[in-house]
């Protein structure tokens, strides 16, 4: 693990928890984004630093095991440490734990690669590095936090709805914005995800998608080992944008 991992002792807000008082996917993907955000400003390399710099980090790949799921207004801390490199990728680490017994909730661990902010050219690791000094201390490789995995729908997704990029879920970079494609996930899944308790889920981000691009949805649902795997993809008109899929079972 990271020796020194960067700790935020939070809560489960109201606007984080969904029908079921329960996090929602695309809160904790806020969440994870807010507290690396929050390790890499202390460390004197974040998100207006990088920018200063010319570059910025584009998650490509994430991955959740959700033992339990935290409750609205419960008392959380998310620990994250970067877990180093590999090729042109990034990986950072985290864990949500109960604040009261300490119990695992989440494990979670997500890819990020370098880009430049001018003609988005990918960038090699060495370039955040020689920019941000600071940051490169404490790695150490861990086998609790594997690499997030490539993967492909394991049936044929069918066609079930579009979906138009407006103003309101792009960010920044005007695109897309990571954390709502868990949305698209839980929306447009069968039957959406009313009565259904998570064990994990994973994304993978293709291509960016831009404001007024029209996503062709396409979804599939097979049973698995532990449940039913739900996937859904998404293309719009310079190819295929995104694949996420989530494991669940029935809530009680």
């Amino acid at each position: 693990m990271f020796k020194n991992p960067y700790v935020w002792h939070t809560h489960i807000t109201t606007y984080d928890a969904g029908p079921d008082r329960t996090l929602r996917l695309s809160s904790q993907l806020k969440l994870q984004q807010e507290v690396g955000e929050m390790q890499l400003a202390e460390r004197g390399a974040g998100f207006c630093q990088l920018l200063e710099a010319g570059i910025a980090f584009v998650l490509t790949r994430t991955q959740s095991l959700i033992l339990r799921s935290p409750t609205l207004g419960e008392k959380i801390a998310i620990r994250t440490w970067p877990r180093g490199t590999q090729g042109a990728q990034f990986f950072r680490c985290y864990e949500f734990r109960s604040e009261e017994t300490d119990e695992l909730l989440i494990s979670s661990v997500s890819a990020f690669a370098l880009v430049d902010t001018t003609e988005h050219r990918p960038l090699r690791p060495r370039v955040f590095y020689e920019k941000f000094p600071s940051v490169l201390v404490d790695l150490e490789d861990t086998t609790l936090c594997p690499d997030p995995k490539k993967w492909s729908p394991a049936a044929e997704p069918m066609a079930v709805a579009e979906s138009v990029v407006t103003h309101s879920v792009t960010d920044w970079n005007h695109h897309l914005n990571n954390t709502v494609y868990a949305d698209l996930l839980t929306d447009f899944m069968p039957d959406q995800a009313f009565g259904k308790r998570f064990l994990s889920f994973a994304i993978e981000y293709l291509r960016e998608a831009l404001p007024d691009d029209r996503l062709q949805l396409f979804a599939a649902e097979y049973p698995v080992e532990n449940g039913t795997e739900t996937v859904l993809t998404g293309s719009h008109q310079r190819g295929e944008c995104f694949r996420a899929k989530a494991v669940w079972l029935p809530t009680e």
